[in-house]
């Protein structure tokens, strides 16, 4: 067993003197909540970049990507799903993970898995760098349309704020 002496921690890397305790700030500024979003949301609108990327970060959650719905029949034979399932692949109607996870879906049973003859790690390598050139392609495609005025992308930082002073 460990000997503790007095006035010495047993656990030195422990949270230190005076840091706060979050759930008392918490208890304490909940009456104020309304008023301090109200004040947030005043700067914000006043042009305030910061106050904006708070609320927004905050209320609108980043979008995570998706894969569209795309119908592929997997009835029938085993081996004629999992063709139907590289072919969506190769196209890039639904993203290299999906098509393994389908084809998993495929092999469930061992009656199933036997009748598969699943590829090996080349055309696995070349159906993600098809993938990965489609992406780059599609990247490169907004990119352009943005420059190009066609597409909306993030406004700059001056056109959230006010102008500069001429005197600066």
């Amino acid at each position: 067993m460990a000997r503790f002496e007095k006035g010495k921690s047993g656990n030195p890397g422990g949270r230190p003197r005076g840091i706060v305790n979050f759930a008392k700030l918490r208890k304490a500024i909940a009456d104020d909540v309304p008023e301090i979003l109200e004040a947030m949301v005043a700067a914000a609108k006043g042009g305030d970049v910061a106050a904006a990327k708070l609320l927004l970060d905050r209320a609108l959650p980043p979008l995570k990507p998706t894969a569209p719905a795309v119908s592929i029949p997997l009835s029938g034979d085993p081996a004629d799903s999992y063709q139907r399932i590289l072919a969506a692949a190769g196209k890039g109607q639904i993203p290299v993970d999906t098509a393994l996870a389908l084809a998993q879906l495929v092999a469930a049973t061992p009656e199933q898995a036997q009748d598969l003859s699943f590829p090996n790690i080349e055309k696995l390598d070349a159906m993600y760098a098809a993938a990965q050139e489609h992406a780059e392609r599609e990247k490169a495609r907004v990119d352009r349309e943005i420059a190009e005025g066609k597409r909306g992308g993030m406004p700059k930082r001056t056109e959230l704020t006010e102008p500069e002073p001429e005197a600066w």
